[in-house]
């Protein structure tokens, strides 16, 4: 068996020779899958990478290696219900944990905000002023059971602020409610 402290020198090695990354490196002649034996391949291709003093490159190249689109990793952030952004990167989960610490950088392009990505509940403040625009725009949001229906039916979307809206708030904002 191979140790992951090889692994991970042959990696840097590579990464800081070429200025790339390979998810492989051949060890013995038998090809070792990387994210196998590195759970934090991500991280280490990333702090590697921009060492090379090259950020674009190391930007490319961890947009090239992303396993989800934006959408489809706001939706698995949000699933595992953190409550702030060092609660995400303070989680270890090597195996089924694939979303990268640095998911702002990764997904730069369609990035709005930790609380946004995370799925983050909006402040009562926040939650109230949402509320009222959407009583606005639909005038039959006007009970308990329209809401629940509203929240539990797909109709908002991730990329709506009411997408951040407790299915429960009079639970959630019990001090304020």
């Amino acid at each position: 068996m191979v140790s992951v402290t090889f692994v991970v020198r042959i990696a840097v090695s590579l990464i800081l020779s070429t200025g790339t990354a390979s998810s492989f490196v051949a060890v013995n002649h038998k090809k070792i899958g990387l994210r196998q034996h590195l759970p934090s391949f991500h991280l280490l291709m990333s702090s590697a990478q921009d060492n090379t003093n090259n950020k674009d490159m190391s930007t490319r190249a961890i947009k090239s290696r992303t396993l989800y689109t934006f959408s489809e990793a706001r939706k698995k952030g949000r699933a595992y219900g953190f409550t702030s952004k060092e609660e995400f990167v303070d989680y270890e989960c090597a195996g089924s944990y694939q979303l990268p610490k640095n998911a702002d950088e990764v997904w730069a392009d369609d990035w709005t905000s930790w609380e946004d990505f995370l799925g983050i509940p909006l402040t009562f403040d926040q939650a109230k002023m949402t509320v009222r625009d959407l009583v606005e725009k639909d005038a039959t949001l006007n009970s308990e059971e329209a809401y629940l229906e509203l929240k539990r039916g797909g109709t908002i979307s991730d990329d709506e602020l009411a997408s951040r809206l407790p299915l429960k708030p009079d639970l959630y904002y019990k001090a304020e409610w």
